[in-house]
């Protein structure tokens, strides 16, 4: 049989021609050192020069109880697939099946053994059915985290073998500056091996590090090793500030090993490590000696540009929670801004509920009703409901800023459900933080509130406003309005971006036909791009918005696209709440460009009882059932269209949009009348023309 092809780098990589040089003749090399000494690589890179063919055998610690023979079987099957036709021996033990398996094999072969240290007897025994194979071509290489067993130290005494211990794994300086050159480092290769004393992970991240990366490292440098390696290199970076108590005894005795024996690593700036690699595995114990200590360390990573890690950091250490309590306070407002729910879910509850902070507990609440607004999975039910939220704001111990902190959420809250039980709660907040009729400037308003307190003024005047206009009183239109771009001016004396914030207000505003639906298309193309460029999930609802507004565009090619952009959106974001939308979209724009049909009745169905199905999308239901009806009139289908009209009726409610969506309603059923009167036959009666 031929051999298998041979397998190559995924990457470019340092040439270890100097150690390649030294094993090329021999039939058994053993490479024994810890974690990150490039041991794969070396073995590697030796098969690829005897041009042999590579099989490759990953040892997990299952293996123990059979020796890794069966897993070295199935490899050499994976590359020669006639071995699993052989016929069975006598003795069916592994060793056995393994001999008889090598005897059909010609080589030559280079097998690789990675973990060699995972079976009981270090490897002896499979090795030695390896060597035992009839053909001298094999050639094996292992790599194992320990000393090589009592047999492999016989044949290295007697020549069959070499052994490479970690001493001599290093990379001198030459493959050092290799390195540099590799990934461009700014660093000499004399910087490079005196910073990492030669060992290959830490000069490769340290070569990375060089230049500002961090999140890179985990994809460029540890990808092709295991947890174990990605978490040592971590806790090395950070083993100067935190001991390694919790971890594992081999790991955290080399780590320890290595920085008494490289001092200048440590010398290296702590926070370019990928410290969130092992934060966010959570597989090691991190408990620093003392809160400043940790303090120290999260200054430092926040310093640096990653203040992510530098709130998970705090999260996983036990005296850390109230410094953890301190960060989410100053942050969480802006990790809300940017649609980071979860995130922010994830970190209040590492904090015990009976010694959250009010300001902790009103984050965790306005995170649980962002998730509501974009995940369907938990069904009908809300995470957060208004008495949740009126509970919260009962309560005694809160001063005026979390209260109105809570007041925004509520009104965001029954801004949403289109409830308009939101106008009460919005007057209340506004009575006691003042006037709000311009003898008061935003930047006065704001001043020295609570982040999260100038949030819930935004969302109170946004909230109210949005209500004003939807009232189809001119006056009321004309104090929504403003009050709407005071929410603005809040918002960016507050620090928050409005450009999202006025692409939504642009689409309200041609919803109640204040605006002609063009107008909203550049705000909202500016406001999807703002979202998306930090990644919010709500994106999604804004390219919904923006299909539509192409639909009402009479331009079914834009909606068409934005969308499927939106769907895409949305399942990569978690935003279930936006397929249904993007749906209705994706029937109207077919419904314009090929007119009614079945199959545009089916998608029509499907979408429609995806929205009704959750009542946070309740406030969009009945104006999306009259614009349907309305787009039936223009293909003069009298008949869907009446479907269409009564499913809106049965939507409306006491609903913000009620005024706008009873008008709605009349004009629409006005259309379908006079179109009827121009000749039509109904198919219903006088008493039922607008039956389902």
């Amino acid at each position: 049989m031929p051999p298998p092809e041979m397998t190559t780098a995924t990457a470019p990589a340092v040439r270890r021609d100097r150690l390649v040089d030294r094993l090329e003749s021999t039939r058994l090399v053993v490479l024994s050192a810890p974690f990150g000494y490039g041991k794969t690589m070396v073995a590697h890179q030796l098969a690829q020069r005897r041009g042999a063919g590579e099989v490759t055998c990953r040892l997990s610690e299952v293996d123990a109880a059979d020796g890794g023979t069966k897993r070295l079987l199935d490899a050499l099957a994976g590359a020669y697939p006639h071995l699993g036709d052989q016929p069975p021996v006598v003795d069916r033990t592994g060793a056995a099946r393994l001999a008889h398996a090598l005897a059909d094999l010609a080589g030559p072969m280079t097998v690789v053994i990675d973990g060699l240290h995972l079976l009981d007897d270090a490897g002896d025994t499979l090795l030695a059915t390896l060597l035992d194979a009839p053909d001298p071509n094999i050639v094996v290489v292992a790599a194992t985290e320990s000393g090589p067993g009592p047999a492999v130290a016989r044949r290295a005494a007697t020549g069959e073998a070499v052994v490479l211990a970690s001493s001599e794994l290093l990379f001198d300086t030459d493959e050092c500056e290799a390195l540099a050159r590799l990934v461009g480092s700014e660093l000499s290769g004399a910087e490079l091996a005196d910073r990492s004393g030669g060992w290959a992970l830490a000069a490769a991240a340290i070569a990375r590090a060089g230049q500002g990366i961090s999140d890179v490292l985990a994809t460029d440098v540890l990808g092709e090793l295991g947890d174990g390696a990605r978490n040592a290199l971590s806790v090395m970076a950070l083993v100067a500030a935190i001991p390694t108590d919790g971890v594992d005894p081999s790991v955290a005795a080399e780590l320890r090993r290595f920085a008494e024996r490289h001092p200048a690593l440590l010398r290296v700036d702590v926070e370019r490590w990928t410290v969130g690699e092992l934060l966010r595995a959570g597989s090691a114990s991190i408990e620093p000696p003392a809160p400043d200590a940790i303090s120290a360390l999260a200054d430092r990573l926040e310093r640096s540009g990653h203040p992510d890690d530098a709130l998970v950091l705090l999260s996983r250490a036990g005296s850390g929670r109230s410094l953890l309590q301190e960060r989410l306070e100053r942050r969480g407002a802006a990790l809300l801004d940017a649609g980071r729910f979860s995130f922010v879910r994830r970190l209040v509850t590492e904090v015990p509920p009976s010694l959250r902070t009010g300001a902790v507990r009103v984050l965790d609440a306005a995170a649980a009703l962002g998730l509501d607004q974009i995940d369907a999975a938990e069904g009908p039910g809300f995470r957060v409901d208004d008495a949740d939220l009126s509970r919260l704001a009962d309560d005694e111990r809160f001063d005026e800023n979390l209260r109105l902190a809570v007041a925004g959420l509520r009104t965001e809250f029954l801004r949403r459900r289109g409830d308009a039980g939101l106008v009460a709660v919005a007057l209340e907040a506004l009575g006691r933080i003042g006037p709000v009729d311009g003898t008061v400037s935003p930047a006065e308003m704001v001043a020295g509130r609570h982040p999260l307190a100038r949030r819930g003024l935004f969302q109170v005047l946004y909230g109210l406003g949005a209500a004003a206009q939807f009232s189809g009183d001119v006056a009321m239109i004309t104090e929504g309005q403003r009050l709407i771009d005071l929410a603005f001016r809040v918002a960016e004396c507050s620090g928050i971006d409005v450009v999202p914030l006025r692409g939504q207000a642009a689409y309200e505003r041609t919803l109640i036909a204040l605006d002609w639906p063009a107008e909203a298309l550049a705000p909202l193309e500016a406001a999807v791009a703002a979202q998306e460029s930090i990644g919010h999930p709500e994106a999604a609802n804004l390219l919904v918005e923006l299909a539509d507004t192409h639909l009402r565009c009479a331009d079914a090619a834009s909606a068409l696209a934005v969308a499927e952009s939106a769907e895409d959106w949305a399942r990569r974001t978690g935003n279930d709440l936006a397929l249904p939308g993007a749906a209705l979209v994706r029937a109207g724009a077919e419904l314009l460009r090929d007119g009614p049909s079945v199959a545009n009745d089916a998608a029509f169905d499907a979408a429609w009882q995806d929205l009704v199905a959750s009542p946070r999308l309740r406030r969009a239901q009945p104006s999306l059932a009259f614009r349907v009806a309305n787009s039936q009139l223009d293909h003069d289908d009298t008949d869907r269209a009446a479907r269409w009209i009564e499913r809106g009726r049965t939507r409306l409610g006491d609903l913000v949009q009620t005024d706008y969506q009873q008008q709605f309603l009349v004009s629409v059923e006005e259309r379908r009348e006079l179109q009827l009167g121009r000749g039509a036959t109904p198919l219903l009666g006088d008493d039922d023309r607008f039956a389902s």
